[in-house]
């Protein structure tokens, strides 16, 4: 939800309130351990932002796959249970629990944006 908010934020573009409803369990699956909730929260955007801006859904699908193929060589996988194992447990603030590892994958998912989709969407103008 956090990365929906940012992206909304960031580029200006209103995301309906439904679809940040429909974000409430995708912090690992409701913190089952399953896909992160940063990736998905990208690849949610993704498909809104293609939708929005008259991109291909197969260019679509394939800026989503190398999204997620380049957060996994950049981060080592996209389970939650992976890349923060015990940390639920071990935090102090349970909201916070994955602050450091959500400040690198904006960064990073903002830039993968700018440099795949962004421009695709403005060369369709």
């Amino acid at each position: 939800m956090a990365s929906l908010r940012l992206l909304e934020e960031v580029y200006e573009f209103r995301i309906h309130s439904q679809v940040i409803d429909s974000a409430l369990g995708l912090n690992g699956a409701g913190r089952y351990g399953g896909q992160c909730g940063l990736v998905e929260g990208f690849l949610m955007f993704i498909g809104l932002w293609a939708r929005a801006n008259q991109i291909d859904d197969v260019d679509a699908k394939n800026i989503c796959f190398g999204f997620a193929s380049e957060f996994e060589d950049r981060f080592g996988c996209l389970l939650c249970s992976e890349l923060r194992p015990k940390a639920i447990e071990l935090a102090s603030n349970p909201q916070h629990v994955c602050e450091q590892l959500k400040v690198e994958a904006m960064f990073f998912g903002l830039n993968y944006l700018d440099r795949n989709m962004i421009m695709k969407s403005h060369a369709n103008l």
